[in-house]
């Protein structure tokens, strides 16, 4: 039981609730920073909350489209949407992605990628995944990730922006 609780908690950070209060409790922040901070923090606003945005779409009408149900569709707290792409680790991947693309910091690569495995294998070990769910929930919020940054820095940044 212990062992499931340590899941749950990973489970959590890629969670949209997560990721939404975190973003909003960010915007109230960001009114009372003085320019030097509110920079360091821009980058969200840019690209992480698109990404969700497109993201979250993408996999509900992946959802939809397959309709694929859950490993777990028999047991109790089983969620009742379909499985297939894993959304928790869509969107934590696009975090993950976002980060190593915008922040540059080598440091920051191995714990994040550390973590969007985690919230992947969390998914399966909690019984809401399969592995292929997991797989291509990865691959959909790295590629979001990927177009949406493009796409921001092509458009809406400045030369030397980028």
């Amino acid at each position: 039981m212990t062992f499931e609780i340590f899941w749950q908690i990973i489970s959590f950070f890629g969670d949209r609730i997560f990721w939404i209060a975190l973003f909003l409790i960010s915007g109230i922040l960001y009114l009372f920073l003085d320019k030097a901070n509110r920079k360091k923090i821009s980058w969200g606003f840019y690209y992480l909350l698109p990404s969700a945005l497109v993201l979250t779409v993408l996999i509900e009408l992946l959802k939809f489209s397959f309709q694929i149900p859950r490993p777990c569709i028999l047991l109790e707290g089983c969620p009742s949407d379909y499985s297939f792409p894993s959304g928790h680790t869509a969107i934590i991947s696009t975090l993950a992605t976002i980060a190593i693309l915008k922040l540059k910091k080598p440091k920051i690569y191995i714990p994040l990628v550390i973590l969007a495995v985690l919230v992947g294998a969390s998914r399966i070990f909690l019984g809401y995944h399969t592995l292929a769910d997991v797989i291509f929930g990865a691959l959909a919020g790295i590629f979001v990730a990927i177009i949406i940054t493009k796409t921001v820095n092509k458009f809406f940044m400045k030369p030397g922006k980028k």
